[in-house]
């Protein structure tokens, strides 16, 4: 047997002792802030024993790899808890702070820092009762005379610089016990010998470590299935158009034989019969092959679905394990600014993806700061109030379909207006027109703080949140209320690797955005000139516009107007919102998104790259940038003239769209007017039949499915059930694609059902032509 490397072994043991020590330091972290939050005795103990354990557990694995200060610092956070365990002694907030900082060291040994423990680990033994260990020992008993006994043989043993921690005894069963006699200060206790039975393996909730790039690697391979997956489906739509030319060949075909049966003319009837029955067995082989591809897509995505999910799963994370780090930062935080605060989070078992959860680390802590130090009064203040002593911070995490919600709260002073327009003042000189005082608290620089201190004053606070969230394309509102507290909520994907996107038409070229970020999708009427710059309104706001073409520096952009048949996306990029003008809206897709690599990592307004199904790619554009490069540059206001446009001949068709999204409303909305149809909307089925009532003149019917109040479905039987519409066409648009739902709508009375995994709109329009 080839011997063993002692520096790849040590290198292996390393590794395991890191990942074993993050483990117990959480274990010693948690058990801290459950002692100071509790009241109860039998949980303080509770908790204290299980930081001992955990304390001594790591002293154990320290020394196994020899390192000698992990080892005494731990030695001497366990002598802090048997005291307090075995001795009933009270654990004071300075000991603590004692206990938090001998964690901090301990972190940043495991990171590979080398800072001195000497004098804590000294302090420590302090609080603990016992002398440091290089004081005068105790003479060590005499050493016990064991017999020899000769190693067999065949083997050979060799000593390793190794050595194990001793095992954990099992928990004693809960009984009463008498409470035992107080133990020596410089006699450490081992646990007597036990019989430790090897416990039942369960498989199903063994892990396992799997680096994040090997995650990474799956995920990038799932969103290559995703393109093969809208490439299917575009082989689908393109199937069914060559079976609507072989439907149309079979009808000339029939005519045809009319013809010749006219003529009389028996051979070429015969041949036409010859050639009829091989075009039959040819459309019913098409047929078959139609049907095998439509199955197996249908399978295709189902897989690709599930496997995605249960992928971008693995790489979730729940919010609980930032819990220690939060509560921690806020305790500190309190305690420095002399403060009593009430912590507690909501919905901590709602799952992000690692990336996400991590960049929201440091601005969450921001905000908790910012709570204690900003908006939580001083205990007279309070009371002058008629508020409760203690301040109370809460941190409520939902999950909103592909969205996570999460809101700091604080029943604080709230939003100080004038010391925030200041403060700004100060910063910046002039207050911008138009922007609220919250946009001002979000700059950069802005503070209200008196004097800058270790806790405030510096101005790197609600920049730093607003920075992170528009990195991952979320959103920050604010809701403020002078001396009742304010509620910070922060929006943000619950995972980054596969997103929707909606894509978008500037001219010839395709671009997609991320859907979180765009919040509204209108057409352009009335622009107003704001300061020189276009804007328009927006429910009770005035926004600035500009086109997509502008902002990517486009020689032909365009000049914004009212004029124009062009539609506006409502962005909203973190606390700031910015329409932006486009000349088509296509569809939504999901993208598998890549960045670029070096040296195009950098450039601005683009996130990354993604295949669409057609096999090219797409640049999937950063909303985050677009203000930047907004603010950047002059856009003026150009009115262009009137040109009065000639009546039309023929009145439009009217067509009545019913769709619960207004996505997909506004964009079939936009196919449907640039064909020349006049356009009329529904939210559901039941809003549909009232525009039915309403308006005689509608003459097709273009229905989702699945809505709220009456599906599509629903919409389609009642349709059919009145006779003064049984002749109205109706299609039906939706994510449905198995056959037996297929059938379901051609049942209810459907004329056409398109698929929108494989949506085109030239099918659209062509289904349209044929039905009117």
């Amino acid at each position: 047997m080839p011997a063993l490397n002692h520096d790849s072994l040590m290198q292996q043991l390393l590794q395991t002792f890191r990942d074993e020590s993050e483990d117990h330091l959480r274990v010693i972290n948690a058990a801290l802030l459950q002692y100071e939050r509790s009241d109860v005795p039998e949980q303080r103990q509770e908790a204290i024993q299980s930081a001992f354990r955990a304390a001594h557990s790591l002293k154990g694995a320290a020394r196994a790899v020899s390192l000698g200060e992990v080892q005494k610092l731990a030695h001497a956070m366990e002598t802090v808890f048997q005291n307090i365990r075995d001795h009933q002694a009270q654990l004071y907030p300075t000991d603590a702070d004692r206990l938090y900082d001998a964690l901090d060291l301990l972190k940043a040994h495991l990171n590979g820092e080398s800072p001195s423990v000497t004098e804590l680990a000294n302090l420590l033994f302090q609080i603990g009762g016992q002398p440091p260990p290089d004081a005068p020992a105790i003479p060590a008993p005499p050493p016990v005379n064991l017999p020899e006994v000769d190693a067999p043989p065949a083997f050979q043993t060799t000593e390793m610089p190794v050595s194990l921690p001793p095992l954990e005894p099992p928990p004693a069963p809960v009984a009463p016990v008498a409470v035992p006699a107080p133990v020596s200060p410089t006699t450490e206790v081992e646990p007597a010998p036990s019989v430790v039975h090897s416990p039942v393996r369960d498989p199903g909730r063994e892990t396992i470590r799997v680096s994040l790039r090997k995650l990474d690697d799956l995920m990038a391979e799932v969103g290559e299935m995703l393109v093969t997956r809208s490439a299917a489906s575009v082989r689908q739509a393109d199937i069914r158009a060559i079976r609507r030319m072989l439907d149309s060949w079979a009808k000339s075909s029939t005519e045809i034989k009319m013809v010749l049966k006219r003529q009389s003319n028996a051979v070429l009837l015969d041949m036409y019969t010859a050639h009829a029955d091989l075009m039959q067995t040819l459309i019913d082989s098409f047929e078959q092959l139609e049907q095998a591809n439509l199955r197996d897509s249908a399978n295709l995505g189902i897989l690709t679905d599930n496997l995605q999910d249960k992928v971008r799963r693995l790489r979730m994370i729940p919010f609980s394990s930032q819990r220690l780090h939060l509560e921690r930062a806020v305790r500190e935080t309190a305690r420095q600014s002399g403060k009593q605060v009430r912590f507690e989070i909501v919905g901590e078992h709602t799952e992000l993806d690692k990336q996400v959860l991590e960049t929201l680390k440091a601005p969450l802590i921001h905000l908790l700061g910012n709570a204690v130090v900003h908006g939580i009064e001083d205990a007279d203040q309070r009371r002058a109030l008629g508020k409760h002593e203690d301040g109370y911070i809460g941190l409520y995490v939902q999950q909103r379909g592909g969205e996570v919600w999460i809101h700091v709260t604080d029943d604080g002073r709230g939003f100080d207006s004038g010391r925030i327009q200041a403060a700004y003042q100060a910063r910046y000189g002039e207050l911008p027109s138009g922007e609220s005082v919250v946009g001002l608290a979000f700059a950069a620089g802005v503070s209200t703080a008196e004097n800058v201190s270790e806790l405030s004053g510096r101005g790197v606070g609600l920049d730093v949140v607003n920075d992170a969230v528009t990195t991952l394309h979320g959103r920050v509102s604010v809701n403020t209320v002078a001396n009742e507290g304010t509620t910070i909520t922060l929006s943000v994907p619950t995972s980054l690797a596969i997103t929707r996107n909606l894509m978008v038409r500037v001219s010839d070229e395709v671009y997609a955005l991320p859907l979180l970020a765009v919040d509204k999708l209108l057409p352009i009427e009335n622009v107003l000139s704001v300061g020189g710059r276009s804007a328009i309104q927006f429910g009770e706001k005035t926004i600035p516009l500009v086109s997509l073409a502008q902002l990517l520096r486009r020689s032909e952009a365009p000049i914004v107007n009212g004029q124009q048949n062009r539609l506006a996306l409502i962005i909203a990029v973190g606390d700031r919102t910015l329409a932006v003008s486009v000349d088509d809206v296509l569809t939504e897709m999901e993208l598998a998104i890549k960045p670029l690599p070096n040296p195009l990592s950098r450039v601005p307004m683009v996130s990354g790259v993604a295949l669409q199904a057609s096999g090219q790619p797409v640049i999937v554009l950063n909303p985050g940038d677009f203000l930047t490069a907004y603010r950047s540059a002059r856009f003026e206001f150009k009115p262009q003239p009137v040109t009065p446009k000639n009546a039309p001949e023929l009145p439009a068709i009217q067509v009545l769209v019913v769709d619960d999204s207004i996505t997909t409303r506004t964009l079939e909305r936009n196919i449907l007017e640039a064909a020349g149809y006049d356009v009329i909307t529904a939210t559901d089925g039941q809003e549909a039949l009232n525009r039915l009532q309403e308006n005689e003149d509608i003459k097709i019917v273009i229905s989702d499915v699945e809505m709220p109040n009456l599906s599509g479905l629903g919409l389609t039987r009642a349709i059919r059930a009145d006779a003064q519409y049984q002749d109205l066409p109706v299609i039906l648009v939706t994510s449905r694609e198995r056959d037996e739902d297929r059938q379901e709508g051609m049942v209810a009375g459907a004329n056409a059902y398109i698929v929108k995994r494989g949506f085109d709109q030239t099918e659209l329009l062509g289904i349209i032509d044929q039905l009117l």
